[in-house]
C-alpha cells in the first residue's frame, strides 16, 4: 500500500513539474497573463467607482463602494480556481491526435488532464490568489470566522467541481464539433454574468434573481464570496441544489465521454 502511494505521489509530482515548466517556457505569455489577472479587479474597481460617483449614492443594494470593491477583488481570486484550460487541452489532444499517446500513459487520461489543469490553477492561486486574498482581508478589515472560512472552502470546492464538470462536458464536444471556442465563450459569459462575477446576484430584480439562485453558476462566484464576507447566510437547501447540479453534470459527462471515447478509439485515436 505504501508503494502504491509512493508511485501515485511520484506521478502527480511529475505532472506538477511538467505543468510548471509549460507555464514558464513562454515567459512573455506568463508575464502578460499575470498582468491581466491583476488588471481585472482594478478595472472593476474603476467601473464601480464611476457608477457610485455618477449616481450620487452611498449604497447600491446592500453594497457600499468599499464593499463592492472587496467583492470584486475576491471574485478575481475565485476566478483563478474556477476557469481552466481543460476544454482547450482536450480539444488540442483530440484534434491533433495526441490523445492516443496520452491514453497509453501509466496514468489514466482523465486523471492526467484533470490533475494537470488543477495544478495550473494551484500555481496561479499560490502566486496571486492567496497573497491577494490575505491582502484583501487586511485592507478591508474583513473578519473571517472559522465557520465562515469552512463555508467558503466548501462552496468554493463545490463551485470548482461544477465548473470542471461543465467544462469537461464542453471538452468532450470537441469530438463532435470543429471548434468549441464559441461554446466556451458563451459558457464563460453565462458563468460570469449569472454567477455574480460581473454583477452581484442580489442586484438583479426579484424574479430574475430567484431564477439565478436556482442555476449552478452562483456556486462559482457569488456564494463563495458571500460565504467569505459573511454578508449573507447560506441555507442548506441551497447547498443541496449545488450538489444536485454537480451530480447531474457528472452523470451527463460520464455518458458523453463514454460515447466520445468510443468514437476516438474506433478511428484509431
Amino acid at each position: 500500500m505504501a508503494n502504491d502511494f509512493s508511485r501515485s505521489a511520484a506521478r502527480y509530482f511529475a505532472i506538477f513539474k511538467i505543468s510548471a515548466k509549460d507555464m514558464l517556457s513562454f515567459r512573455a505569455d506568463f508575464v502578460l497573463t499575470f498582468i491581466m489577472k491583476i488588471l481585472y479587479p482594478l478595472v472593476m474597481v474603476f467601473v464601480w467607482t464611476v457608477v457610485f460617483r455618477t449616481s450620487n449614492v452611498t449604497k447600491i443594494g446592500t453594497y457600499n463602494l468599499t464593499g463592492m470593491i472587496a467583492y470584486f477583488f475576491i471574485a478575481s481570486v475565485i476566478e483563478l480556481a474556477v476557469f481552466t484550460d481543460l476544454p482547450y487541452s482536450m480539444q488540442h489532444d483530440i484534434k491533433h491526435g495526441s490523445i492516443a499517446t496520452k491514453i497509453s500513459m501509466p496514468i489514466a487520461y482523465l486523471r492526467y488532464i484533470f490533475s494537470s489543469n488543477m495544478i495550473n490553477n494551484f500555481i496561479w492561486g499560490s502566486i496571486i490568489g492567496i497573497p491577494l486574498l490575505a491582502l484583501i482581508t487586511f485592507v478591508f478589515g474583513i473578519h473571517v470566522s472559522v465557520a465562515q472560512f469552512m463555508m467558503f472552502v466548501f462552496t468554493l470546492a463545490l463551485g470548482v467541481l461544477i465548473a470542471y464538470s461543465l467544462e469537461f462536458i464542453i471538452g468532450c464536444l470537441s469530438v463532435y464539433t470543429n471548434d468549441i471556442n464559441g461554446i466556451l465563450t458563451f459558457e464563460g459569459l453565462m458563468a460570469s454574468l449569472l454567477g455574480g462575477a460581473l454583477i452581484p446576484i442580489t442586484l438583479f430584480p426579484g424574479v430574475i434573481g430567484k431564477v439565478m439562485g436556482l442555476l449552478p453558476f452562483q456556486f462559482m462566484f457569488y456564494l463563495p464570496i458571500t460565504a467569505f464576507t459573511g454578508s449573507t447566510a447560506i441555507k442548506s437547501v441551497v447547498l443541496l441544489v449545488g450538489v444536485a447540479w454537480l451530480s447531474a453534470f457528472i452523470i451527463i459527462g460520464y455518458f458523453i465521454w463514454k460515447n466520445a471515447f468510443k468514437k476516438i478509439t474506433s478511428v484509431g485515436g
